[in-house]
């Protein structure tokens, strides 16, 4: 016990004097009994551990305890476009696959496209799609743009046609390839929207197209941004 007296033991009258067994028994169990949780900073086997909301399982130390998670019922899976339900203790309680939208959307424009000193229909880069033979398709052509001094005109083309009928949002519809849906008036800047269903005896390539209603110098412009959506309807 090294330098260190045994409290309650008689002082030894040299290092030789042997101390009784019974009387250092008794100072050790007297020691012991002394000794408690809260004299050590020990948490007492009386405390308990309580399972919280959608957990289970806990209870007092005097044994080992488990902690369990209740299972969601939330089948394990990867989902597209998910409905997701969760609970205020941030537990998934229901998902589900949503529904893809039905549309396709192709390129949209990257860069500005000009026409000048022309009235003929060219080709619109990046708004197209392409179509299987006898299929109907309902098609939009987002467009933005800019009538210039000559004004700026849309139509559609494409393959060899069954049916068409194209377009501006609540305007006339015109059934035929390269016939002016709309226009932007000179100087005007736009956005709208050309919507169609079209159906063709072949496979191809539907196309926008715009042109100025009046020839000049200065550019009509397709903006950068414009784009393309359909889906297959029947």
């Amino acid at each position: 016990m090294g330098n260190k007296p045994v409290k309650g033991v008689a002082t030894a009258v040299d290092s030789k004097d042997a101390v009784p067994k019974a009387q250092m028994d008794t100072a050790i169990s007297t020691a012991v009994a002394a000794v408690t949780t809260t004299s050590l900073g020990a948490v007492p086997t009386s405390r308990t551990i309580s399972a919280g909301t959608n957990l289970s399982g806990g209870g007092d130390l005097s044994a080992n305890r488990t902690i369990s998670h209740a299972t969601s019922g939330v089948t394990a899976d990867t989902y597209t476009l998910a409905t997701v339900t969760v609970d205020a203790q941030g537990h998934v309680t229901s998902a589900s696959n949503g529904t893809a939208s039905p549309f396709t959307e192709t390129f949209k424009t990257s860069a500005d496209q000009n026409v000048t000193s022309s009235t003929t229909f060219t080709n619109a880069t990046d708004m197209s799609f392409s179509i299987a033979a006898n299929t109907l398709t309902y098609f939009e052509f987002i467009i933005f743009g800019q009538g210039g001094p000559g004004a700026i005109k849309f139509a559609v083309n494409g393959p060899t046609l069954t049916s068409l009928r194209v377009a501006q949002y609540s305007g006339l519809a015109q059934t035929a390839y390269d016939t002016q849906v709309f226009q932007f008036s000179a100087n005007e800047e736009r956005m709208t929207v050309m919507a169609g269903l079209i159906e063709c005896s072949a496979a191809g390539t539907v196309q926008l197209r715009f042109a100025q209603v009046v020839s000049n110098g200065t550019a009509c412009t397709l903006r950068k941004g414009s784009r393309t959506r359909y889906a297959t309807v029947a």
